[in-house]
């Protein structure tokens, strides 16, 4: 004859299924049953209180070198990576005053819209073919 596990659902039953040897419960509810593993201590990385340009590589090292380490968990460190992205992809992030175009530097956006207008004049002055 075998044992059954002692495990009591919220129904009131008990499972049903056989206890495994040496111990009072079934390989599903000794597994729920046994205490979780507990996991070292995890460093604690400090973000600086300004995400900048410096911030943000700062924090990315921090990271890094804590998930190399195995300070941290690599859940841990994706959510921080994430975080780190939106600060860099938010939009009114702070950040340094943008600089004075240097002369030998091309201004995007003038010269985009000067194509476009070149670009129209052309169609416009064209006639259809």
């Amino acid at each position: 004859m075998f044992q059954t596990c002692h495990h009591v659902m919220p129904s009131g039953l008990r499972c049903q299924s056989p206890a495994m040897r040496g111990t009072a419960f079934c390989y599903f509810h000794a597994r729920r049953a046994s205490p979780p593993r507990s996991s070292p201590a995890e460093t604690r990385i400090e973000l600086p209180a300004i995400l900048d340009r410096k911030g943000i590589a700062q924090a990315l090292r921090e990271v890094m070198n804590a998930l190399a380490n195995n300070q941290i968990s690599s859940r841990r460190a994706s959510i921080l990576f994430y975080g780190l992205q939106m600060a860099i992809d938010h939009p009114d992030a702070p950040g340094p005053a943008p600089a004075q175009i240097q002369p030998n530097q091309i201004d995007l956006a003038r010269l985009s819209s000067a194509i476009g207008d070149l670009l129209r004049q052309k169609s416009a002055g064209s006639p259809a073919a």
